[in-house]
This record gives structure tokens, C-alpha cells and sequence, in this order.
């Protein structure tokens, strides 16, 4: 739930880190099928692509090959928002990129570090889809 002056928005989507390097979508059909089934009662989700050097177009990856409508499909920028040279990227697969390089994340105990991969820029997809999603519920209700 995001809140703003008093209005809410049920943001409802999922942030996913993990997946088959190299892996076909045609391997996976019910792996797919889930994120369609969850597409359908409203819930996005989010996929961090692979950490190398790949085209996914021509490789694969799940789940960001998947052709699900319901996925956004994110790699990883540098601070100039130039793709960062270990992340994968794809003319038709990949959706987007996002920062992910040298990015300050929670470590082991209470600690603070620093990482990079494509599992870091998904965050700032899923932050961004709710900032928007507020703004067209403040905008609605003016």
C-alpha cells in the first residue's frame, strides 16, 4: 500500500531475482503460466535479467524471455545510464534498464555493502512503478 495525501493505491506486483541462465521459454511453460496466472488477478511482476554479457534475444533466460504481458524485464545501468558491460540485454526480451551498479544494499548482520548485477536495478523498477501508480491516483482525484 502507498499512501499520499491522503489517498492509497494497492500497489500489487513482485520484485524476482532468480532464474535459468540461458534457459528457453519453451522448457518452462508452466513457470510462464504463472506469472500469466498472476498477471490476471493484477499482480505485475518484476525480473532481473542475467549478469553476463548476453543477448538474451539469442541465449534465453527465465524468466525475462519469457513473452508473458505481464513481466517487465530489467538490466543493469551505470550511474551515466550506459548498460553496465556484465548485464545481459535483448531488443525484443528486455524491457528496460535500471541503476545496478555500485549500489549501497543491506549486508550480514546489520551491516552496509555495496553490489552490482541486474538483481540491484529491479528494486528501482518496482519503486518507480509505485511512485507512478500514486501519481495517477492524486491526478484521478483532483
Amino acid at each position: 500500500m502507498v499512501s499520499s495525501r491522503g489517498l492509497s493505491v494497492n500497489c500489487q506486483f513482485q520484485n524476482n531475482s532468480f532464474g535459468v541462465d540461458k534457459g528457453q521459454p519453451n522448457q518452462y511453460p508452466i513457470w510462464e503460466a504463472m506469472y500469466d496466472s498472476l498477471g490476471s488477478i493484477g499482480i505485475l511482476s518484476i525480473g532481473a535479467t542475467a549478469n553476463r554479457s548476453w543477448d538474451i534475444d539469442s541465449v534465453g533466460d527465465i524468466p525475462t524471455a519469457f513473452e508473458t504481458p505481464f513481466m517487465i524485464s530489467v538490466t543493469n545501468t551505470t550511474n551515466r545510464d550506459f548498460k553496465n558491460n556484465s548485464a545481459a540485454w535483448g531488443k525484443t526480451t528486455i524491457d528496460l534498464g535500471a541503476p545496478g551498479t555500485i549500489i549501497w544494499s543491506l549486508g550480514l548482520n546489520n551491516t552496509y555493502r555495496m553490489s552490482s548485477g541486474t538483481s540491484m536495478a529491479t528494486p528501482f523498477v518496482s519503486g518507480a512503478i509505485a511512485l507512478l501508480m500514486i501519481m495517477i491516483v492524486v491526478r484521478t482525484s483532483l
